[in-house]
């Protein structure tokens, strides 16, 4: 009788584990709100410099992970992926050279170079690749060998062996059909019999296990049911069974456990909480009505596993032939990319219509507190140490989390959505800057796109030393994004408006040391607009401050209908849009531009009556005179000559002494400036003007500051995607 009292191993190890969860939750409840801020922040500065130094260099006692090593790579590439930021070309360089030493002249890619080829180490090694993305990593992949690989791993079952001669299992199933899939390489021989395999492995519980007769697992479930979405084939699953399975792995410590009483581990945040991503997608994808599940909260103990391979480390398939050290690790990026950015953007315009099917607080603040080391790095539970592993798999469940009630793929967390103090994105940019904290009459801005101006480039060489703001300083004037909080004196716009502006009232005065080249910026309501319907956030970045310029310059002169204007410099950023300006919305009778002679058909297009290639005519030798002239390039002396008696010369170049009666002017933002020519630009009449070369990503950023030193940029230049 007693020994029936007596709590079993397994029972006392959940035991100090939630103990030790209460601990910590105890205590951060008991902290001041600044501290409770700072613990519920995401160290990616910290995480970023663990994961980079990994990819450099790994202590001697890594050598037990020898065939693991492309999984490493994965590991470390997809975290930094997940956090924004990204590798130098030289470790990105060593790093494609290291993968192709790993790929078997026949096809796949081994644990290390000369080792027998995998598919889940083939798994690892092709996501780094498109994780790194570009020309050399993407050619270096073999498909031709790589698919004749694919085709000797399969087995009459309709199942994939790992390696020759290794175990069939729901893991081979899924890592051969989504690299398979995302090479563009998967054809009916492949997917012939992989549903049957995979349904045969679905539990009485309503997970799926490794093979038929085994245990449900999440790791596999994940594989599973992410196997059978690839091949279509998700329907003949008992979905119903398996959300009840994976809804009551959520524990009360807020993570999820693998299995049926299991310890909570910090990798299931992906593995399970990727289910429910996944399950979303199709619930939306289909029309469905939402399901409202209740949280999870069972979770029984096991004995504590090792650091790198976590509770699964004593199964059979999931880890041991993974690499003997990675528990769960094969299952990775290909559900971040095909189910993760896929389900995780969430809506921006309201409430989303389908609930998350879990506590995804819950599950951020088991993250934030319990697995994340301060110093960098996650870990599996309190107590563990950090590892790449862990570090990978806690961070894909965070930002599943916190898109938990997306609905629409291109927007960013709900701010209701997000537990942390900043989202952890998974997307294709970088971040540079932290966001910005908001006033009562501001909004918080998630930056879709920043325009980049020639005085972002002049701030940068010092040009504006007594009237620039202090540094440190986020450079950016124009932004295109989406209203993430507003101040209690925020009156037009609401959270999910999808807004452009200029962020800088007086653009050379002090401007703000937050801009727009950032993940957030704040700006106060009266600088914004609602971007105009037919734009995307690219095309509406491009404009506010050329386009304010513009028109301030206008209407300063006073050009009126029926007169005429000469612009210099019509091709750039300001010129084009004084030239359309002046002809759709002041009714210029004429209007007369200067450009290169590439250019010149760009200035008819855009409504120039006559354009003139300064390279070959002097416009002061016309014989005409004109009303008014708009000088975009510093040329006001010699724009003197070509103006009409009682007209008007308007710079915005500030250099040199200004003749009579040429003046200069610097502009003053305004939102209700943008709301005005909204119409002009939502009816096509005045267009955005994007330079060819002039779209440039987030780690683009030097070389787009190049281009625009360079003088020879055509309309605008502009910075995407900001997630």
């Amino acid at each position: 009788m007693e020994s029936l009292t007596s709590p079993t191993v397994t029972q006392r190890d959940q035991i100090l584990v939630e103990q030790q969860v209460f601990n910590i939750f105890n205590t951060f409840f008991n902290m001041p709100p600044s501290s409770q801020s700072f613990m519920l922040e995401l160290q990616r500065e910290n995480h970023v410099d663990y994961l980079t130094n990994g990819l450099k260099h790994l202590a001697p006692s890594f050598c037990v992970l020898d065939a693991n090593r492309p999984w490493i790579c994965y590991w470390i590439l997809h975290s930094i992926a997940l956090m924004d930021e990204f590798v130098d070309p030289e470790l990105e360089d060593n790093t494609i050279d290291f993968l192709s030493r790993c790929q078997d002249p026949n096809g796949g890619y081994g644990g290390g170079p000369g080792q027998l080829p995998h598919l889940a180490t083939t798994y690892a090694a092709v996501n780094s690749l498109v994780t790194l993305g570009g020309d050399k990593a993407l050619s270096s992949i073999n498909r031709e060998k790589l698919y004749l690989f694919m085709r000797q791993m399969k087995d009459a079952s309709g199942g994939f062996r790992m390696h020759d001669g290794g175990e069939i299992d729901v893991r081979a199933c899924y890592t051969a059909i989504s690299v398979a899939s995302l090479l563009n390489i998967l054809d009916d021989e492949l997917v012939q019999n992989v549903g049957n395999y995979v349904l045969s492995c679905q539990t009485y519980e309503g997970g799926i296990s490794g093979e038929p007769g085994s245990e449900a697992h999440g790791g596999y479930t994940f594989c599973g049911l992410a196997t059978m979405i690839l091949i279509n084939e998700v329907d003949r699953l008992d979905l119903s069974s398996l959300i009840d399975w994976v809804v009551f792995r959520q524990g009360v410590e807020g993570g999820f456990q693998g299995r049926t009483n299991k310890l909570v581990d910090g990798c299931y945040s992906f593995w399970q909480g990727g289910i429910f991503a996944l399950l979303k997608r199709l619930n939306s994808s289909k029309g469905e009505r939402s399901i409202p599940v209740g949280d999870g909260e069972d979770s029984e103990p096991e004995s504590p596993q090792t650091t790198a391979s976590s509770d699964a480390t004593e199964e059979e398939g999931l880890n041991m032939d993974l690499s003997q050290g990675g528990s769960h690790s094969e299952k990775g990026d290909t559900s971040s990319r095909v189910t993760v950015d896929n389900i995780d953007h969430n809506s921006s315009k309201g409430r989303a219509k389908v609930e998350p099917l879990f506590n995804s607080l819950a599950l951020q603040q088991y993250i934030l507190l319990c697995s994340q080391d301060l110093n960098g790095g996650l870990r599996d539970k309190p107590g563990k140490s950090r590892d790449h592993y862990h570090t990978c798999y806690c961070l894909s469940g965070l930002s599943v989390c916190q898109r938990s009630w997306s609905e629409d793929e291109d927007s960013p967390p709900l701010p209701r959505a997000v537990l942390a103090w900043e989202p952890c994105r998974c997307s294709e940019i970088r971040v540079k800057s932290r966001r910005s904290r908001s006033k009562e009459d501001q909004v918080l801005i998630k930056v879709v796109a920043a325009g980049l101006n020639p005085v972002d480039f002049k701030r940068m060489l010092g040009v504006f030393p007594d009237s620039d703001s202090p540094l440190p300083s986020v450079p950016g004037y124009d932004v295109g994004g989406v209203v993430l909080k507003v101040g209690s004196q925020v009156r037009s716009l609401k959270v999910g408006d999808e807004v452009y502006g200029n962020i800088n009232e007086k653009g050379l005065d002090h401007p703000k040391t937050s801009g727009t080249l950032a993940e957030y910026t704040v700006a106060e309501e009266n600088l914004l607009a609602l971007k105009p319907r037919n734009l995307g956030f690219v095309e509406a970045a491009s404009i506010p401050l050329a386009i304010g310029t513009a028109y301030q310059g206008l209407e300063k002169t006073g050009l009126s209908s029926g007169q005429s204007i000469l612009v210099l410099g019509g091709a750039g950023g300001v010129g084009t849009m004084v030239i359309q300006l002046a002809k759709h919305v002041f009714g210029a009778s004429k209007v007369v531009a200067t450009s290169s002679s590439a250019k010149l058909e760009l200035l008819k297009s855009l409504g120039a009556d006559l354009a003139i290639d300064y390279t070959k005519d002097n416009f002061e030798d016309l014989p005409e005179k004109f009303d008014v002239i708009y000088d975009t390039v510093g040329q006001s002396e010699r724009a003197v000559k070509a103006i009409k008696e009682g007209g008007k010369v308007v710079t915005i170049e500030p250099v040199g002494e200004l003749a009579e009666p040429a003046f200069r002017f610097i502009l003053t933002s305004s939102g209700a400036m943008l709301e005005k020519l909204n119409p002009f630009l939502e009816n096509g009449e005045v267009k955005p003007v994007i330079d060819p070369r002039g779209t440039f990503s987030f780690s683009q950023a030097p070389e787009a500051f190049s281009y625009l030193e360079t003088g020879r940029v055509t309309g605008k230049i502009v910075i995407h995607p900001i997630p």
